[in-house]
């Protein structure tokens, strides 16, 4: 729990409120959920990046990805993705904005650089709670997945990630 702590600023900070769960719900999840994992970075001490995933039998889910703001565009986040993506040994799966605005291209070509494929299946990521809203997403993977992959891949993740039992 302490460790989830450290990352709250960054946490909120980096992603917008229906894209994120409220911190308390997700305290509550990380001491009820096995499978749910968080990687700290850190440099000289401070939060360089985080990234809480999911690890399933099949597949990881990278439900969060983030780089602490001052160390952005030094080549930091490709790296740490990159290794994590070595290190995973199975399909890495995450969710990204459709390339609809410059910061959504951005994002979508730093993981096409990591190796990650953009996949142009209709996704609606799920809201994270009564006071959230849904998000038009799309998935990116590791490896090429076929409509059938991505209809099981989004149905473990909406039932294991998005509704988990506390």
């Amino acid at each position: 729990m302490q460790n989830l702590l450290f990352i709250k600023p960054l946490y909120i900070s980096a992603f917008p409120a229906d894209e994120r769960r409220n911190f308390g719900d997700l305290l509550a999840l990380a001491e009820t959920q096995t499978k749910m994992r968080l990687k700290i970075e850190k440099l000289d001490d401070e939060l360089l990046a985080f990234i809480i995933y999911w690890e399933f039998e099949s597949f990881v889910y990278v439900e969060h990805f983030a780089v602490n703001e001052q160390f952005r565009g030094k080549g930091h986040g490709g790296k740490i993705f990159r290794e994590f993506l070595q290190n995973a040994r199975k399909s890495v799966i995450l969710e990204v904005e459709p390339p609809e605005n410059l910061a959504a291209e951005k994002r979508i070509k730093f993981y096409e650089r990591s190796g990650m494929i953009l996949q142009h299946f209709p996704y609606m990521q799920p809201p994270y709670s009564h006071d959230k809203n849904p998000v038009n997403m799309l998935i990116m993977s590791s490896k090429y997945i076929t409509k059938n992959d991505f209809e099981k891949i989004k149905n473990e993740i909406f039932e294991k990630v998005y509704n988990p039992e506390l």
